[in-house]
């Protein structure tokens, strides 16, 4: 058996057809980290929340060697294992997130954490190239979001995620994983990206916001304007649902005050 833990959006196939199915175990694995000539820093393993690793079959259904694979990964301090059986989905969403839309911005900004974390167009279009793949995913090529928590990120306001990842992008985990692999895999984040971009092409996705931003991760791409706030934001996102929440709101007061002057 051979699990295979690494950025994959082409799929099992070519795994397949060289080994067999009966060999071929997807995964990823975690966590993030960086490489400083012969040293590799990772970010630290917290044995009180350990990290979970996502693997699967092929086909999904769960063997005896998947357990045991399964035992012998939770085996290490600090980790535990998720049996999923959509890992092919999973990979993909994941590559939405981390190769469409924060390595071409990490790229963008000269893989300079504080850089990226001040320039609110980069950040805009990493959401909305994310946002983007999900629905191409979901939509035209018919994957349920993987896992089902990152539907919320295709629903997520433009400016709850600007103030979010502008404080994430500051902290040292973020430099750490981040930062280290988009310096260290730029290449694999243009070779990767190329490969999920040409499927939801094919599938008939709308990927304009991708094709804007995924070529600022090959290299020699010039840098996007540092703290450039030239895009607009969408905060038609919030202000709806901050607009229904308050009329809920007040509409509950008004009932609940004409029941006082009932009573």
């Amino acid at each position: 058996t051979v699990l295979f833990m690494m950025n994959n959006t082409h799929g099992a196939g070519p795994l397949v057809d060289a080994l067999g199915e009966e060999r071929v175990l997807l995964g990823f694995p975690l966590p993030g980290g960086s490489r400083h000539g012969d040293i590799v820093r990772i970010v630290p393993v917290d044995e009180d929340h350990p990290y979970t690793l996502p693997i699967g079959e092929v086909d999904g259904v769960v063997r005896r060697r998947t357990r045991a694979v399964a035992e012998a990964l939770t085996s290490m301090r600090g980790y535990d294992v998720e049996l999923r059986d959509d890992m092919e989905a999973w990979l993909k969403y994941h590559a939405s997130v981390t190769i469409l839309a924060l390595g071409p911005a990490v790229c963008a900004a000269g893989i300079d954490m504080e850089r990226l974390a001040r320039t609110r167009d980069l950040q805009l279009l990493a959401l909305r190239a994310m946002q983007q793949a999900f629905r191409g995913l979901r939509k035209d090529l018919g994957l349920p979001p993987s896992p089902a928590s990152f539907r919320a990120l295709e629903l997520l306001p433009e400016p709850i995620w600007v103030w979010l990842l502008s404080r994430v992008l500051r902290t040292g985990r973020a430099r750490s994983s981040i930062e280290g692999h988009s310096a260290a895999a730029r290449d694999e984040i243009a070779h990767v990206g190329a490969e999920l971009l040409s499927q939801l092409k094919a599938a008939g996705a709308d990927v304009s916001v991708i094709e804007q931003l995924l070529p600022y991760a090959e290299p020699g791409a010039e840098l996007w304007p540092d703290g450039a706030r030239e895009l607009p934001m969408r905060w038609a996102d919030i202000a709806v649902p901050t607009g229904a929440v308050l009329s809920a709101g007040l509409g509950l007061a008004y009932l609940r005050r004409r029941q006082a002057h009932r009573g």
